[in-house]
């Protein structure tokens, strides 16, 4: 089976905080569901907003959680991984992200996914 790789991308900038998640709609234009592994592949930025309490990022993917991640503290590049079966071929999907004691923003967030042909 031939399996063909794809490129998405899902924002080039925005800001997130823990009185504001970061929600944004992206297509996949009928590709989905191959029964792959898909990847948001990250560029962003991320600080604690009280440097003394834990602070954490949760990932979801058409309400689907997908990872928690720890606050860096830094300028980072992340890579997230998800079952392709949460992505949805036929509407657009939604990346959500729940800041916990957190704040930032992303600079570029690509979702590549594959597709059986």
């Amino acid at each position: 089976m031939t399996v063909v790789g794809d490129f998405q991308i899902v924002t080039t900038g925005g800001e997130f905080s823990s009185s504001e998640s970061f929600v944004q709609p992206f297509p996949t234009r009928g590709r989905a569901k191959g029964g792959y592994l898909g990847y948001f592949l990250m560029e962003w930025r991320n600080f604690p907003e009280d440097w003394a309490k834990p602070a954490t990022m949760k990932f979801y993917v058409n309400g689907h959680h997908m990872a928690t991640l720890p606050i860096a503290k830094a300028h980072l590049v992340s890579t997230i991984r998800f079952y392709e079966d949460f992505l949805f071929a036929t509407k657009d999907n939604t990346f959500k992200v729940l800041p916990f004691n957190a704040w930032g923003s992303f600079v570029n967030v690509i979702c590549h996914y594959h597709q059986a042909v």
